[in-house]
Formats: C-alpha cells, structure tokens, sequence
C-alpha cells in the first residue's frame, strides 16, 4: 500500500522570514532543532509566533505524524498530545492517518526504519540540501500488518523507548556523582595542603 492511501500528506507552514520568539504568541512552531533523536518532539522548547487566521490543515493534531521533509535524515514524530495551537514548520509534512485499521504509532515506527529511511533517501532530491517532494512521499510503500500486529510493534518500540530513557538518566546521574566525587577530592587536597 503507498502512503497516500493511509494518510493525507499536509505542507508545513511556510515562514517568509526568520522565526523570532514573541512573548504571548498565538501559535508555537515545531521546527526540525525540536524534534529530539529519539524521535519525540520537544514541546518546551516551541518558539510563539504570532499569526492571522491559519488554515486547519496546518494545525497539528494528536496522532499526526511529523516527517522531516528536508536534510539528510527523515525522521518521523507523532504527535502525541492535544496542542490546539501548535503549527509544523514546512520542514515537515504532516502526515495525518484516514484510513481505519493503521495506528499512528505503528506508522511513525515504520517510516524510522531501515526499509523506509531507503525509500525515502531513494526519492528525495536535491544536490546541497535534500528533500522530499509531496508526491515523491505520497507514493512511498508501507506494509500495514493487521492491528494485532500493529499494537505489539508500537507496545516494543514504546517499552524501548523507556528503556533508553531510564539508561541515559542513569549515565547522566553516574556521571554527575562521579564528577562530583572527583570534584570533592580536588577539594579536599587543597584544603588539606593550606
């Protein structure tokens, strides 16, 4: 099955300019600096921006499905909480599911992987900054298991995910008390040499 017969293929929204941080803003804009390696979205970090009327299309909405559009990496995101007022740059294409029986989760899983990370490598154009074209996405293959199947995959990737999570709070807290260890012993020489 192509993409197009899951999901709609949405533009990102088009900044003319330089996107500045405005106090009060209407709407926050998930740029590509926002979406993490592990493949979520840092919602803090969102700059305000603010805008007239934007069209429904380019809000996001909870299990859509951010795909980085441009760069060397297309790495896909869902969206995963109900941010009314939040807006995908057009570094992105919102990919945003209407057919029955596809689960956002198993979907973004997928478009991370190897086989999917080929195709789009395969279609995307460009010498010095690649992208991928709306129709060049639209008819990238997707092998859609049954929603049994689907659900196993996405409760593995989501148990994995947290795995990650826990060991890299783990690295960081064995870093900081052997920094702090090591930090105290400098301290405890110079006291002990005064």
């Amino acid at each position: 099955m192509i993409l197009a017969d899951i999901a709609d293929v949405l533009a990102g929204y088009l900044f003319r300019s330089k996107l500045e941080q405005e106090e009060g803003g209407a709407y926050g804009v998930v740029q590509m600096r926002d979406v993490a390696g592990d493949s979520r979205i840092d919602w803090g970090g969102l700059v305000r921006v603010s805008l007239g009327p934007v069209k429904e299309s380019f809000l996001v909405k909870p299990g859509d499905i951010l795909l980085k559009a441009k760069g060397s990496s297309h790495i896909a995101v869902m969206v995963d909480r109900d941010m009314r007022d939040v807006i995908a740059s057009s570094h992105f294409f919102i990919l945003r599911i209407r057919r029955d029986g596809v689960l956002p989760e198993y979907l973004t899983w997928y478009l991370n992987q190897k086989p999917a990370q080929q195709g789009i490598a395969q279609i995307s154009v460009g010498t010095w900054m690649r992208h991928v074209t709306k129709e060049g996405i639209s008819k990238l293959l997707v092998p859609i298991p049954d929603l049994a199947t689907q659900r196993r995959i996405a409760h593995v990737n989501d148990l994995a995910g947290r795995e990650r999570q826990l060991v890299n709070a783990i690295h960081e807290r064995r870093e900081a008390l052997r920094n702090a260890v090591l930090l105290n012993a400098i301290r405890d020489r110079e006291t002990g040499e005064e």
